[in-house]
């Protein structure tokens, strides 16, 4: 049975082998002549998947070659020659039948929340109808426009809190700011310069020890060359076990998409590669425009569910802008901030 990529961070791998087991315990091979108690496999990719310690399988030795050996308990005897061998075996009681173990872990979570003060922000522009076509330009003049500065206020005076650890959805129609909302956030940690990062009034305060990801497409977002997947993500966090633990867990658990690039990856895992990219810098703030708006329904909620996993795990704060439903749902936000006609408001939702 192979189980597409996309779906195996599902479980539905893990069902199929337990699916397995049944069949074997139910089944008697006519040359046996004795009962069953283990199954036995060999498998090399144990190492950097639990996938088989999610079944239930227990890692107990290394084959000469150098392959672990896990074995899964059909009966109770086979369970108790398992426990037993980890027991007494001076190599297993060190590792107590783990091959796998993760190395992400939990970050340091940011040591105060991040506060915004009195935030307002401006936009202006310039109306002119200098170098237009002709055709154009009469059109304008006709409505009364020859020049005008055109003066909106994004942000007015918004106060609020992010607390460390939490997850935090914006929403709000186009337009409204959600995107500005993102930049002077990012602008604050990263101590950015141009305008568009800055408030014209008030202050952001972050804490000291923010080390923030970022993905607003088309502006701030990882950048992938002709390395593969599994290259660039390990090129960020210098752990190859790390490395594919990351992309595991972003869905993206399968050696054709370890060795693909980037190009050749689809709309979905594209996604889902972004943020394997940024959580591989190991940022304790990740802040994320649009999530899921290209993807469908099904890989959106996919993707919001298990970035939602992943961060609360580790205890990275989320700032994420969405427009779906269904994805904020998936994420499970513990605040959602709402964002419209230069005001901001948010509640608690856990």
């Amino acid at each position: 049975v192979v189980i597409h990529p996309d779906y195996r961070g599902d479980g539905l791998g893990v069902l199929a082998v337990r699916a397995a087991i049944d069949w074997i315990r139910e089944r008697r091979v006519p040359e046996m002549k004795r009962r069953k108690h283990l199954v036995e496999t060999i498998a090399q990719m144990a190492r950097f998947n639990p996938f088989f310690e999610k079944v239930g399988f227990k890692y107990l030795w290394e084959t000469k070659s150098g392959r672990p050996v896990l074995y899964y308990p059909i009966t109770s005897e086979g369970r108790r020659y398992i426990e037993e061998f980890l027991e007494k075996d001076t190599y297993a009681r060190v590792h107590r039948g783990k091959l796998c173990v993760p190395t992400y872990g939990s970050v340091d979570k940011i040591s105060s929340p991040i506060r915004l003060k009195n935030v307002t922000k401006r936009y202006s522009n310039l109306l002119d109808v200098k170098g237009l076509r002709p055709e154009i330009r009469d059109v304008l003049v006709a409505f009364g426009v020859r020049s005008r500065v055109i003066q909106r206020e994004v942000l007015r005076n918004v106060t609020m809190e992010i607390d460390p650890g939490e997850i935090v959805c914006v929403v709000g129609i186009s337009g409204a700011g959600k995107t500005t909302l993102l930049r002077l956030i990012v602008g604050a940690i990263l101590k950015l310069r141009d305008s568009r990062y800055v408030p014209d009034y008030g202050t952001i305060e972050v804490p000291g020890n923010a080390r923030v990801g970022v993905l607003i497409p088309g502006e701030l977002e990882p950048e992938f060359g002709s390395e593969s997947i599994l290259e660039h993500v390990y090129r960020k966090c210098k752990n190859i076990y790390m490395a594919v633990e990351i992309l595991n867990k972003c869905g993206l658990s399968d050696a054709v998409l370890y060795r693909a690039k980037y190009h050749e990856l689809s709309t979905g895992q594209k996604e889902r590669a972004k943020i394997a990219s940024v959580l591989a810098e190991r940022p304790n703030v990740l802040i994320i425009d649009e999530l899921g708006s290209n993807l469908d329904v099904l890989t959106a909620t996919r993707v919001a569910k298990k970035l939602g996993e992943i961060c609360r795990s580790a205890g990275i704060t989320v700032i994420a802008v969405t427009h779906r439903a269904e994805v904020m749902k998936a994420i499970a936000p513990d605040k959602v901030i709402y964002v419209g006609y230069g005001t901001c408001y948010y509640e608690k939702v856990r």
